[in-house]
């Protein structure tokens, strides 16, 4: 019942945030959002899938000029949902659908901007580490996010960040995290709290280079997570890269590092042809060593894409992906895969 009557809520909230968005001034709720689906070939298997990945809508604003807030849910999470009741022959039919709305919320926080450089934010977001993990599923080059992910922390978490901007002489952006450290949408099971860091320099215009920190407890492992990224784009030349090494230390048990990196890069050719508007031939090398300790266990995998830029709307586009996998881990598999994803930004 409880779940039925968040949902309601919810869906009261958004009912009246349309109605206020038309409504004129900088203070009215704004939506967005975006599709992304994609098929999927298993080359090595011969398998292929259609899946429909994210279809995320939003709502943004500010109460007035210093506090703003966001809510963000994914409905594509939704389509797993279960049959529940059978029919006089035994199969199966829909008769009710349990909708579990911690499954589909991503973010729901409001930020405060304390001066013209200092602002905080509290509630469900991005945990602020690695530049990779920041972007949106349709703001990166390639259809699959890095291999990176596996070491990072997870991409969202319920805490409180201040963040610093300074936009003079040398621009610097930082920001510091306390966070529950379950994740997103699970409540606090061990009472501590997990810290994160981050710091992103432009010494130029054309290059961002982040230093990123992340310490706490997960699964009952003590963990310490360093990270370093390298964003360089040139006219239209792309370079992007990170490493990242994660110490896992479980007291009295096992103590292990798991390390990844991955770098990639690309040219951004300007078109008019029809409705495309950029073509973007990229290339990307990755690693991922679950453990250092032990050998011949690493993963990694190179990746051959092309985007097509659709319309003039930014990110709205088709991304064509060959993946090779190689690895001696059994935990991993070798395979070649093909992506063609269509994405549509709101």
């Amino acid at each position: 019942m409880k779940k039925y009557f968040s949902f309601f809520i919810i869906l009261l909230l958004i009912t009246s945030m349309t109605s206020l968005n038309a409504q004129t001034g900088d203070f009215s709720p704004k939506f967005f959002g975006y599709v992304k689906s994609f098929h999927q070939s298993d080359l090595t298997d011969g398998q292929g899938q259609f899946s429909v990945v994210h279809a995320r809508l939003g709502v943004r604003g500010n109460l007035n000029e210093n506090v703003s807030y966001r809510i963000f849910t994914d409905y594509a999470r939704l389509l797993g949902a279960s049959v529940v009741g059978t029919d006089s022959d035994g199969d199966g039919e829909l008769n009710s659908a349990r909708l579990n709305l911690r499954s589909i919320l991503l973010d729901a926080f409001f930020n405060m901007k304390l001066t013209d450089r200092l602002s905080f934010s509290i509630g469900q977001y991005k945990i602020p580490f690695s530049t990779s993990n920041l972007r949106s599923p349709v703001e990166m080059e390639f259809v699959n996010r890095p291999l990176t992910t596996s070491v990072t922390p997870a991409l969202r978490d319920v805490g409180l960040t201040v963040y610093y901007k300074n936009k003079e002489v040398l621009p610097i952006d930082a920001a510091l995290g306390v966070f529950n450290g379950s994740g997103e949408n699970v409540n606090e099971n061990n009472k501590t709290m997990n810290y994160s860091a981050r710091v992103v320099a432009s010494p130029i215009n054309e290059i961002k280079i982040s230093g990123n920190y992340y310490g706490g407890k997960i699964n009952n492992a003590d963990v310490n997570i360093f990270d370093i990224g390298v964003h360089a784009k040139f006219n239209n030349i792309l370079f992007d890269g990170e490493f990242v090494s994660r110490k896992n230390d479980i007291p009295n048990v096992l103590e292990f590092t798991s390390t990844g990196y991955f770098v990639y890069t690309g040219y951004i050719f300007a078109t008019d042809f029809w409705v495309v508007n950029s073509i973007t031939p990229l290339v990307r090398y990755e690693n991922f060593d679950p453990s250092t300790n032990i050998n011949d266990d690493q993963l990694t995998r190179f990746t051959a894409g092309i985007n097509f830029g659709l319309a003039d709307k930014n990110f709205t586009g088709i991304r064509l992906n060959y993946e090779n996998r190689d690895t001696k881990n059994p935990i991993f598999n070798s395979n070649d895969y093909f992506y063609a994803s269509f994405q549509v930004v709101f």
